[in-house]
Protein backbone atom coordinates (compact mmCIF):
# COMPACT_ATOMS: atom_id res chain seq x y z
CA UNK A 1 0.00 0.00 0.00
CA UNK A 2 1.30 3.46 -0.90
CA UNK A 3 2.13 5.87 1.91
CA UNK A 4 2.34 9.63 1.98
CA UNK A 5 5.87 10.92 1.45
CA UNK A 6 5.52 13.43 4.31
CA UNK A 7 3.57 11.30 6.77
CA UNK A 8 3.60 13.87 9.57
CA UNK A 9 2.27 16.53 7.19
CA UNK A 10 -0.35 14.49 5.32
CA UNK A 11 -3.62 16.36 4.79
CA UNK A 12 -7.19 15.70 3.78
CA UNK A 13 -9.72 18.18 2.40
CA UNK A 14 -12.34 19.13 5.01
CA UNK A 15 -14.29 21.51 2.80
CA UNK A 16 -14.10 24.03 0.01
CA UNK A 17 -15.17 27.62 -0.41
CA UNK A 18 -14.60 30.48 -2.79
CA UNK A 19 -13.17 33.87 -1.88
CA UNK A 20 -14.81 35.40 -4.96
CA UNK A 21 -18.12 35.78 -3.10
CA UNK A 22 -16.57 37.29 0.02
CA UNK A 23 -16.68 40.89 1.04
CA UNK A 24 -18.51 43.31 3.28
CA UNK A 25 -21.11 46.03 3.16
CA UNK A 26 -22.11 48.77 5.56
CA UNK A 27 -25.77 49.64 5.07
CA UNK A 28 -26.43 53.29 4.19
CA UNK A 29 -22.81 54.33 4.85
CA UNK A 30 -20.87 55.76 1.87
CA UNK A 31 -17.61 53.84 2.23
CA UNK A 32 -16.29 53.85 -1.34
CA UNK A 33 -13.64 51.29 -2.35
CA UNK A 34 -12.82 49.33 0.83
CA UNK A 35 -9.64 47.24 0.98
CA UNK A 36 -9.82 46.06 4.60
CA UNK A 37 -11.92 46.32 7.74
CA UNK A 38 -10.94 45.46 11.29
CA UNK A 39 -13.33 45.50 14.26
CA UNK A 40 -11.86 45.13 17.76
CA UNK A 41 -13.81 44.99 21.00
CA UNK A 42 -12.34 44.32 24.42
CA UNK A 43 -13.06 44.61 28.09
CA UNK A 44 -10.59 45.27 30.86
CA UNK A 45 -10.28 42.39 33.32
CA UNK A 46 -8.28 42.78 36.51
CA UNK A 47 -7.09 39.81 38.54
CA UNK A 48 -7.08 40.21 42.31
CA UNK A 49 -5.37 37.78 44.68
CA UNK A 50 -6.35 37.43 48.33
CA UNK A 51 -3.25 37.49 50.55
CA UNK A 52 -5.18 36.58 53.69
CA UNK A 53 -3.92 33.13 54.74
CA UNK A 54 -7.07 32.52 56.82
CA UNK A 55 -9.12 32.07 53.64
CA UNK A 56 -6.87 29.61 51.82
CA UNK A 57 -7.94 26.01 51.46
CA UNK A 58 -6.12 23.06 53.00
CA UNK A 59 -4.10 22.75 56.20
CA UNK A 60 -2.16 25.84 57.27
CA UNK A 61 -3.22 27.68 54.11
CA UNK A 62 -0.75 25.66 52.05
CA UNK A 63 -2.94 25.03 49.00
CA UNK A 64 -4.44 27.51 46.60
CA UNK A 65 -4.68 31.28 46.82
CA UNK A 66 -8.10 32.83 46.33
CA UNK A 67 -8.28 34.78 43.09
CA UNK A 68 -11.01 37.02 41.69
CA UNK A 69 -11.72 38.43 38.24
CA UNK A 70 -13.00 42.00 38.23
CA UNK A 71 -14.65 43.01 34.97
CA UNK A 72 -14.13 46.56 33.77
CA UNK A 73 -15.58 48.63 31.01
CA UNK A 74 -15.64 47.49 27.40
CA UNK A 75 -14.42 49.58 24.48
CA UNK A 76 -14.08 49.05 20.78
CA UNK A 77 -12.48 50.33 17.63
CA UNK A 78 -12.96 49.99 13.89
CA UNK A 79 -10.26 50.49 11.29
CA UNK A 80 -11.30 50.87 7.63
CA UNK A 81 -8.77 50.94 4.80
CA UNK A 82 -10.01 52.57 1.60
CA UNK A 83 -8.75 53.75 -1.75
CA UNK A 84 -9.97 57.23 -2.54
CA UNK A 85 -11.20 58.08 -6.00
CA UNK A 86 -12.48 55.11 -8.03
CA UNK A 87 -15.77 54.73 -6.14
CA UNK A 88 -17.53 57.73 -4.69
CA UNK A 89 -16.46 61.32 -4.93
CA UNK A 90 -14.87 63.76 -2.53
CA UNK A 91 -18.34 64.72 -1.29
CA UNK A 92 -19.00 61.12 -0.14
CA UNK A 93 -15.75 60.98 1.81
CA UNK A 94 -16.29 64.42 3.36
CA UNK A 95 -19.86 63.45 4.30
CA UNK A 96 -18.48 60.37 6.07
CA UNK A 97 -15.93 62.51 7.95
CA UNK A 98 -18.59 65.04 9.01
CA UNK A 99 -21.23 62.44 9.90
CA UNK A 100 -18.96 60.27 12.02
CA UNK A 101 -16.47 62.87 13.27
CA UNK A 102 -18.95 65.05 15.15
CA UNK A 103 -18.55 64.32 18.87
CA UNK A 104 -21.74 66.29 19.61
CA UNK A 105 -23.81 64.44 17.00
CA UNK A 106 -22.77 60.78 17.21
CA UNK A 107 -24.45 58.48 14.70
CA UNK A 108 -26.39 55.62 16.32
CA UNK A 109 -24.73 52.68 14.58
CA UNK A 110 -23.01 51.13 11.57
CA UNK A 111 -24.12 47.66 10.50
CA UNK A 112 -21.28 45.68 8.90
CA UNK A 113 -22.31 42.59 6.95
CA UNK A 114 -19.45 40.27 6.08
CA UNK A 115 -20.21 37.79 3.30
CA UNK A 116 -18.40 34.51 2.77
CA UNK A 117 -18.99 31.05 1.44
CA UNK A 118 -19.40 28.15 3.81
CA UNK A 119 -16.82 25.37 3.74
CA UNK A 120 -18.60 22.17 2.81
CA UNK A 121 -17.18 19.16 1.06
CA UNK A 122 -19.32 17.91 -1.80
CA UNK A 123 -18.54 15.44 -4.54
CA UNK A 124 -21.69 16.33 -6.47
CA UNK A 125 -21.25 17.57 -10.01
CA UNK A 126 -22.24 21.23 -10.28
CA UNK A 127 -22.25 21.78 -6.49
CA UNK A 128 -22.26 25.46 -5.53
CA UNK A 129 -20.77 27.18 -2.51
CA UNK A 130 -23.38 28.38 -0.05
CA UNK A 131 -23.25 32.01 1.05
CA UNK A 132 -23.13 32.88 4.74
CA UNK A 133 -23.57 36.36 6.25
CA UNK A 134 -22.09 37.52 9.55
CA UNK A 135 -23.53 40.79 10.86
CA UNK A 136 -21.89 43.07 13.40
CA UNK A 137 -23.32 46.40 14.53
CA UNK A 138 -21.06 48.98 16.13
CA UNK A 139 -23.02 51.25 18.45
CA UNK A 140 -22.25 54.98 18.79
CA UNK A 141 -19.25 55.09 16.41
CA UNK A 142 -17.04 58.19 16.48
CA UNK A 143 -14.27 58.99 13.99
CA UNK A 144 -10.94 59.49 15.77
CA UNK A 145 -8.24 59.30 13.08
CA UNK A 146 -7.87 59.89 9.35
CA UNK A 147 -4.64 58.93 7.57
CA UNK A 148 -4.00 59.52 3.86
CA UNK A 149 -1.00 58.31 1.87
CA UNK A 150 0.03 58.32 -1.79
CA UNK A 151 2.83 56.32 -3.37
CA UNK A 152 4.88 57.62 -6.33
CA UNK A 153 4.82 54.21 -8.08
CA UNK A 154 1.07 53.86 -8.49
CA UNK A 155 -0.25 57.28 -7.31
CA UNK A 156 -3.19 55.54 -5.64
CA UNK A 157 -4.56 57.54 -2.71
CA UNK A 158 -4.83 55.21 0.29
CA UNK A 159 -6.81 56.21 3.32
CA UNK A 160 -7.20 54.64 6.75
CA UNK A 161 -9.90 55.80 9.15
CA UNK A 162 -10.29 54.73 12.77
CA UNK A 163 -13.45 54.96 14.80
CA UNK A 164 -14.11 54.22 18.45
CA UNK A 165 -17.45 52.81 19.56
CA UNK A 166 -19.40 52.08 22.75
CA UNK A 167 -20.84 48.61 22.12
CA UNK A 168 -20.76 45.74 19.63
CA UNK A 169 -23.77 43.64 18.71
CA UNK A 170 -23.54 40.37 16.81
CA UNK A 171 -26.27 38.85 14.68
Amino acid sequence: MAKSVFTSAANSVAGTFSTNNGGMSAKDVPLGLVTNVSINYSQTINRIFDMNLDFRGGKNGAEKSAMYYVGGRAQGGVSIGRILGPKGGADDYCTFYHDYGNVCGIKESILFTFKADTAELSSESGAKCQKEDMKFTVIDPLLTTIGITQNANDVIINENVNLMFADLQCG
